[in-house]
């Protein structure tokens, strides 16, 4: 599936909007990460603070957030008198738990871990740890001009 069909798919299932409506248009101009602004790492608890080594090891633990830049597109989508700015990405099977990582078993079984999301029905296709038949799509958070 194509990252332009899941924006389109995930609007029409969010906004109730006939396909037939839905216009949806590449945005290259708008970077993903500038669209979705990464989650700031939370503050280091205060019994860590002052041991450099434990910050460290703490640091090392917190969740990783993938390059959207390098892994995402950008879409505005409009119709029914609606616009959203999508970024939408195939999930990747990285061991993550966010809402751009999948896990895959070994009969392929694939496991997401957003509501948001658009896929290939009965297919699943891992591509060096791409899931090609799904696609992810989040709204945008940042307000662009």
């Amino acid at each position: 599936m194509s990252l332009h069909e899941g924006a389109s798919q995930l609007f029409v299932r969010a906004n109730a909007c006939p396909a037939e409506r839905v216009q949806v248009t590449p945005r290259p101009d708008l970077r993903p990460r500038v669209v979705i602004p990464p989650d700031p790492m939370p503050p280091v608890p205060a019994e860590l603070a002052n041991d450099p080594e434990r910050v460290r090891l703490w640091q090392s633990q917190q969740p990783r957030q993938p390059d959207l830049d390098a892994i995402g597109e950008t879409f505005e989508v409009t119709g029914c008198n609606k616009t959203t700015l999508f970024v939408c990405a195939h999930p990747r099977n990285d061991g993550g738990s966010g809402p751009w990582s999948a896990s895959v078993d070994s009969s392929n079984g694939i496991t997401l871990y957003t509501e948001s999301h658009a896929d290939v029905p009965n297919t699943s296709s891992v591509d060096l740890d791409v899931v090609m038949s799904s696609v992810v799509c989040l709204p945008g958070t940042a307000v662009v001009r």
